[in-house]
Parts: C-alpha cells; sequence; structure tokens
C-alpha cells in the first residue's frame, strides 16, 4: 500500500486515491508536529514541523518501518468514507424544454 497523509490538509490518499478529499481526520491522534507521513509498502517517513514556531527549522525525517496507530486511524476513515448524497437541482435551475421546432 501507498499511503501519504498531511493533517494541516485533512488529505489521505490510499494507493494514489485521494477522491475522499478533505477527510475529517481530527480525532486520529496524529501529534501536533507532524506534517506528513510518506508510506511504500513496507517502509516510509515522518516529516515533522515545530507547531510553536513555523520559522524554526524543521527536524529530521523520521524513517519508520511499522505504520503508527494513528495512520491506521486515518486509513479506517479513509475506508469508512462515503460520498455526499447528491441534491437534485431544483425545478428552476432545470433548463425549459419547447419541444420540436420545425424550421
Amino acid at each position: 500500500m501507498k499511503l501519504t497523509i498531511i493533517p494541516s490538509d485533512s488529505f489521505v490518499a490510499v494507493n494514489n486515491d485521494s477522491s475522499h478529499y478533505p477527510l475529517d481526520i481530527s480525532n486520529c491522534g496524529i501529534p501536533d508536529e507532524v506534517h506528513a507521513l510518506q508510506w511504500f509498502d513496507v517502509k516510509g517517513w515522518i516529516e515533522f514541523d515545530d507547531p510553536t514556531d513555523p520559522f524554526a527549522p524543521k527536524p529530521p525525517n523520521e524513517i519508520i518501518e511499522v505504520l503508527p496507530q494513528w495512520a491506521d486511524n486515518c486509513v479506517t476513515v479513509y475506508n469508512n468514507w462515503t460520498p455526499p448524497l447528491a441534491i437534485p437541482a431544483s425545478q428552476s435551475d432545470q433548463p425549459s424544454t419547447t419541444g420540436t421546432q420545425s424550421a
């Protein structure tokens, strides 16, 4: 599985599919200092920011070989996503039809 998570954008992409954007991942337990997670099948990395100082040098990436629980939580939110219901256009938004016009 390929996985990208960018918490500040509410972005989760699984196997390059980001069609569920934006997702509410606020309850997934993502640490505040995480900027992004990149995962490729068996390993990846976590990118960090300093949440108290956006101009501070960024901490080094952390190489990971196991997805953290919060990433699994994000995948669960992604997998449980359902598309919003389409709202039909009102009659006033529909084009009028006049039938066949003869030449």
